[in-house]
């Protein structure tokens, strides 16, 4: 390549970060049409310029968009995977990140950001930093399409693919060895790939031995990174592609697929279908194919195995824990172009909604969440297309696990009575019933068993608070407004507490507080005889039965025990952090099975048969099973 190409996109670089925040872009494009894999090499050219490691350092993150980038999830999952590299020893959270971008991208006074999106792809800028002093560098295939305000600058991109041709031409020897060299290109470009791998390649398509590999990955290593495992130059790697039919490369990923398959035990199907190998048994320490395989099998031609691999619940499991939350995204992202199946549509709109809860990485978290990751909201009653695979992994578990008993309330699938964010509940002492006030002009009495509406009271005012009474028929609440139904008061605010039957739906009796005695709260005695509302003048008792002014001493009934956090049966302790419940076994210590909801939570509360958690966005009743 001219090195007067170079000198001038560096120069725009270095000229371009005195302008404003937000205008710092330079766009490197192509002199001749379809030359876009030497404005890549030019854009690495940049990066080994002397100026730019001098004013830039370390301060460099390159993001390759392109094919990998189609639409605004992995867009979403690739800004994530930026803000990580750019910010070491820092956890950013998954469904948080937007929030801190600012501040992560405050820590650098300078930064180039080099994009490349020679393979067209979605909106690029959205990747742009637009803070003084950040450079954006955009590697594109033509003009069509370039940000606003962009400096371009044509390079003679054709120069760079001969030199890296002629390059690999005088290193790769004999014939054989050329073809060698090139099946290295159905490697992915640019990452480190494990020489066992190339060994067993190499194995399968030629007959060479160790030696033989390792002499000629020792003739090759100044095209191809061998420190740490083989890298080709995604220039090289872009020129071996060119030079040869798409169907040969099918060919030798079809041998290398078939090598990796055949020391893997077959699987069995969780459903109807599924993948023919158990591809979640690779070896863990092997992160290319743990990133790389579902994109393998793409190129080898199994469009049918990528697709039921991705959408397997067990790959998708073993891929979370070992790449986050975006590593399934991206498999189900790259199988859905080439399928002609709806249903891998919807799986990986199911995993979308899901992958936002699933940071920090947890297999029970994401049963849940695929459990109830609702994809088509046109028609709620469709059934979800993980959750008979979460079914029959969780029945063939031994493990313990926290089993929500109703859909969460902010799920369209729900079909119970929804249990909105709540001022104040109750649970009946026998734990069949649950009470919530919602702050709204109804209470709802709900089973815990079933999660139907048992019964809803209507109190014409804002509810606060709510118990039940010592026998579980009847329950007392309070209210707190600004105005009596149709009278205006005076003073403008208006508290009650009134007590109804459960089983009739009528109200026994109401107390109402008036100017500076208002009602700011009540208890009731252990057996159920006496309510004691506290004033703002002072606390008065009244007769549960008839409602009057209650007379002689109070029961000396001991109170019940308070809500705990150990188990009915002692095995297990409850707590919450964050938004999650995590379950701790009491005698060992060691921690048990763990559910995320929709939002924070407040405590926890062991019923008779469950737990019950409550927080800012509802309440979640959960079995324990196992």
């Amino acid at each position: 390549m001219a090195s007067t190409d170079v000198d001038r996109v560096v120069r725009a670089v270095l000229w371009r970060r005195w302008w404003p925040a937000g205008r710092a872009r330079v766009a490197v494009v192509p002199r001749e049409p379809g030359c876009d894999v030497g404005v890549v090499a030019v854009g690495r050219a940049v990066l080994a310029d002397r100026r730019i490691r001098r004013r830039f350092g370390r301060h460099v993150a390159w993001v390759t968009a392109g094919r990998e980038c189609p639409d605004s999830a992995t867009s979403w999952d690739l800004q994530h995977g930026l803000l990580t590299r750019l910010s070491p020893g820092t956890a950013v959270p998954y469904d948080g990140w937007l929030f801190q971008r600012d501040r992560l991208m405050r820590r650098h006074r300078r930064l180039l950001l080099v994009v490349d999106d020679t393979g067209g792809g979605w909106s690029p800028a959205n990747l742009f930093s637009e803070r003084r002093g950040h450079v954006n560098l955009l590697l594109a295939a033509n003009r069509e399409g370039l940000p606003a305000g962009s400096v371009v600058v044509e390079v003679d991109a054709a120069a760079a693919v001969n030199a890296a041709r002629a390059e690999l031409a005088a290193r790769a020897g004999l014939p054989g060895d050329a073809d060698r060299v090139a099946e290295l290109a159905v490697f992915f470009p640019g990452e480190p790939v494990p020489v066992g791998l190339v060994r067993s390649l190499w194995r399968v398509t030629g007959g060479l031995s160790l030696d033989d590999t390792d002499r000629l990955l020792h003739r090759v290593a100044g095209a191809v990174a061998v420190d740490g495992g083989v890298t080709l130059d995604p220039t090289a790697h872009a020129v071996l592609r060119h030079d040869r039919p798409a169907e040969w490369f099918a060919a030798v990923g079809a041998a290398l697929v078939d090598d990796l398959a055949a020391r893997l035990p077959r699987a069995r199907p969780l459903i109807a279908t599924g993948p023919d190998r158990a591809w979640w048994e690779l070896d863990p320490a092997n992160a290319y194919l743990w990133e790389r395989l579902v994109w393998h099998l793409l190129a080898a031609g199994r469009q049918l195995e990528a697709e039921l691999l991705a959408g397997d619940l067990r790959w998708v499991t073993a891929r979370l824990m070992r790449t986050g939350p975006g590593g399934p995204l991206r498999d189900l992202m790259a199988v859905v172009p080439g399928s002609t199946e709806r249903v891998t549509t919807h799986l990986r709109d199911a995993y979308k909604r899901a992958s936002t809860r699933l940071d920090p990485p947890d297999d029970d978290v994401l049963h849940h969440a695929l459990r109830y990751a609702n994809t088509w909201r046109e028609d709620p009653y469709r059934p979800n297309p993980w959750a008979e695979q979460v079914r029959v992994v969780e029945a063939a578990s031994p493990r313990p696990r926290l089993v929500p008993r109703w859909r969460p309330a902010d799920d369209p699938q729900r079909h119970g009575t929804p249990v909105p964010s709540s001022y104040g509940f109750d649970v009946s002492p026998d734990g069949r019933l649950l009470a919530v006030a919602g702050g709204g002009k109804f209470v709802t009495v709900t089973d815990l068993v079933t999660g139907e509406a048992v019964a809803s009271m209507k109190c014409y005012s804002r509810s606060r608070d709510v118990k039940f009474g010592s026998d579980g028929t009847w329950l007392a609440l309070r209210t707190w407004d600004n105005y009596f139904p149709g009278v205006v008061a005076d003073p403008p605010v208006s508290s009650t507490v009134q007590v109804w039957d459960i089983a009739t739906q009528s109200k026994r009796f109401e107390i109402r507080g008036h100017f500076r005695s208002h009602i700011n709260g009540f208890t009731i005695s252990p057996d159920g005889r006496r309510l004691t509302t506290s004033h703002e003048d002072g606390t008065r008792a009244w007769d549960t039965t008839t409602g009057g002014a209650a007379t002689g001493p109070p029961s000396g009934a001991p109170a019940p025990p308070g809500p705990t956090r150990i188990s009915p049966d002692g095995v297990w302790r409850a707590e919450v952090d964050g938004a999650d419940v995590r379950l701790w076994n009491v005698a060992t210590g060691a921690p048990g099975p763990v559910a995320r909801t929709a939002g924070p939570l407040r405590g926890v509360r062991w019923l008779p048969k469950g737990l019950l958690a409550h927080g800012d966005y509802g309440l979640y009743v959960f079995d324990v099973t196992g």
